[in-house]
């Protein structure tokens, strides 16, 4: 429906631009939401954890180490709390 180019290429960047950022909102809800259940395999939360962690790196969407560690102690079942508490004095002092 465009005349110009200018005026498609614009659309086009419309239409490609919303939807990488609702890729990243969408990534950045999976890894805020990511709990691991009570019983769990540990093993599997991480390696869910980083899968997320990389497909955010991939569209340059990057967490210091201290948030990542942070997310990642919260989100470990409350059975994990005494486990969550150690880690904290520890960085702490």
């Amino acid at each position: 429906q465009e005349k110009h180019v200018i005026e498609l290429w614009h659309k086009l960047e419309l239409i490609y631009m919303s939807k990488d950022l609702t890729s990243k909102m969408h990534l950045k809800m999976k890894l805020f939401s990511h709990k691991m259940q009570e019983g769990g395999s540990g093993l599997n939360h991480m390696s869910i954890f980083k899968e997320i962690i990389a497909d955010l790196g991939s569209m340059e969407v990057q967490y210091d180490e201290e948030d990542l560690g942070l997310l990642l102690l919260c989100s470990l079942p409350n059975s994990y709390k005494n486990f969550c508490d150690t880690i904290l004095l520890t960085v702490m002092n």
